[in-house]
């Protein structure tokens, strides 16, 4: 189980939320509804971390949640096409940084 957290961990920040559809002149997209991949609260990456030295207790570790979201766009044929991306939020920020970037909290 640690090394499945550890690898989450590690992978899912690198995650890009990427699309078809790029160099079209008239592309559309479609987005409808999402899915919660992974929710990972600072409580649970922080002791991993700690325990192979990567950061020390009194560093502050942020959680993170990841979301797929589906949608539709045109393919290089004009056809309608079902892709998916993903979008990581990150999660536990002090309020100064979510005021002044103006993102959210759940």
């Amino acid at each position: 189980m640690k090394q499945i957290v550890k690898a989450v961990a590690i992978v899912a920040p690198l995650l890009v939320f990427v699309g078809c559809g790029d160099g079209l002149s008239n592309p559309s997209e479609d987005v409808k509804g999402g899915e919660l991949l992974i929710d990972f609260p600072s409580k649970l990456i922080k002791p991993g971390l700690i325990e192979k030295g990567l950061i020390s207790d009194t560093q502050t570790v942020y959680g993170y949640k990841a979301y797929k979201i589906p949608y539709t766009t045109t393919d290089e044929e004009g056809e309608q096409v079902k892709v998916s991306g993903v979008l990581v939020v990150p999660t536990e920020l002090p309020e100064i940084v979510t005021e002044t970037l103006g993102l959210w909290e759940d």
